[in-house]
């Protein structure tokens, strides 16, 4: 082999490696939530096929009814998308999508909480009507509902999209 066929056949070998790794790094951090790996080859002088490019296919949209485990799930799923030492532009794409579902979950639990802690505890004595606690009661399930509306929207449209995508790299 030539000079230059060397020098290409080491760039070949350097960047088979590096995505191997790049994808082997996404599926590990992304365990059940991750797909197989598919790679992009090229042929080098030597007739050898090595990997140029290469995705894992990961599933992160949210978990319909369950916040706990959507939080769960999307903490994986941006482990995942973040784990390679050069995360793509598409990786940081599903790691801030991931984070915006994990968002919604947090304040879906968050509210769950805040009205189970409220129906625990009986309303302080106060000089306030009782018509005027009833509408305050009111406007708070009102926002309650607003928001659980606003992750089933999220969640709808994670579905429509089929809540899944690639990570991809890249040398």
């Amino acid at each position: 082999m030539s000079q230059e066929e060397l020098r290409q056949l080491e760039q070949l070998k350097t960047t088979d490696r590096e995505v191997r790794q790049h994808e082997l790094a996404h599926q590990i951090a992304g365990g059940q939530y991750t797909g197989a790996v598919s790679y992009q080859f090229e042929h080098g002088p030597d007739g050898q096929r090595y990997a140029v490019a290469g995705e894992v296919s990961i599933d992160y949209g949210p978990v319909p009814g369950d916040p706990r485990a959507t939080i769960g799930k999307m903490q994986q799923v941006i482990s995942a998308a973040l784990a390679p030492a050069d995360p793509s532009p598409k990786d940081h794409q599903i790691a801030a999508q991931a984070r915006q579902y994990l968002l919604t979950a947090q304040l879906e639990m968050a509210q769950q909480a805040s009205a189970r802690h409220s129906a625990e505890r009986p309303e302080p004595n106060t000089s306030t009507p009782p018509e005027s606690q009833s509408a305050n009661s009111s406007a708070t399930l009102e926002t309650g509902k607003t928001s659980l509306s606003n992750y089933d929207i999220i969640a709808r449209a994670s579905f429509a999209s089929g809540g899944t995508a690639k990570l991809s790299g890249k040398a």
